[in-house]
């Protein structure tokens, strides 16, 4: 069995593709109290939430929202401000968690002055999962829009594949979508490990190639393959976010 291993250089930096909604959706209002984990609110994929984090008392600690994936698939997360107003500095944190860990797969912040909003997407398993969204700094009472749409398939990277022990299985001839993730609450640095299988020797070509433009000329990602029964390296290169081709 061979182990290959894609840590991160750049926080944030992308090899997947964004998908955003292009369709007219419906709109449901946030049911309170939805303020903790175990009392998120069930959401439908695809379907737009109208809420705010309310400063009445008892004070919302944040929103959550639950889903769950019969399927593998990328998951995008999209919120987006419905007033004008405030400052630079206030803004939302959101956060994608698997259910059952408490485990923390995705972060990112939406500025209240950004009138397009943010989207942030990730690779899951098929499983149970919760996104919180937060007052990260003078957001509440702001009222917001926010939609987690799905584009099923296998051939997306699924988180939680950050070591060894949770490297993905993959098809040898198979393209993958993947992206090195910005977690908030990462002690460390990410990095994606994919894992397959030879019966019989061969020639193995690895490649890598960035699917968005942009960053400099030192930012790149560092890919190896291991032997996974003696954790030996067996090959390594780099691959600049600024080589459209890729590397091989």
């Amino acid at each position: 069995m061979r182990l290959l291993y894609l840590p991160r250089y750049l926080f944030g930096a992308l090899f997947s593709l964004v998908f955003f909604l292009s369709a007219a959706v419906a709109q449901v209002g946030e049911i309170e109290p939805n303020n903790s984990p175990a009392t998120a609110q069930i959401i439908a994929l695809g379907t737009e939430y109208v809420g705010k984090i309310s400063s009445g008392t008892p004070a919302d600690t944040g929103d959550y929202f639950r889903f769950s994936l019969t399927s593998p698939g990328n998951i995008a997360l999209r919120l987006k401000p419905q007033t004008a107003g405030g400052g630079a500095n206030n803004r939302w944190r959101i956060r994608l968690w698997d259910y059952a860990t408490g485990k923390e797969l995705l972060g990112f912040y939406v500025s209240r002055l950004d009138p397009v909003g943010g989207t942030a997407s990730v690779g899951l398993a098929s499983g149970n999962y919760y996104v919180s969204i937060e007052d990260a700094f003078s957001v509440t009472d702001v009222p917001y829009l926010f939609i987690a749409t799905l584009a099923t398939g296998n051939t997306f990277e699924q988180e939680f594949n950050d070591s060894p022990d949770n490297a993905q299985p993959i098809t040898l001839g198979t393209e993958y979508l993947g992206r090195l993730q910005d977690r908030i609450s990462a002690s460390a640095a990410e990095a994606d490990y994919y894992k397959f299988s030879l019966t019989s020797p061969g020639n193995l070509t690895l490649r890598l190639k960035p699917q968005t433009a942009g960053g400099g000329a030192n930012n790149r990602w560092r890919i190896r393959l291991w032997d996974y029964a003696t954790g030996k390296e067996l090959l390594g290169f780099y691959v600049s976010r600024l080589d459209p081709v890729g590397g091989t």
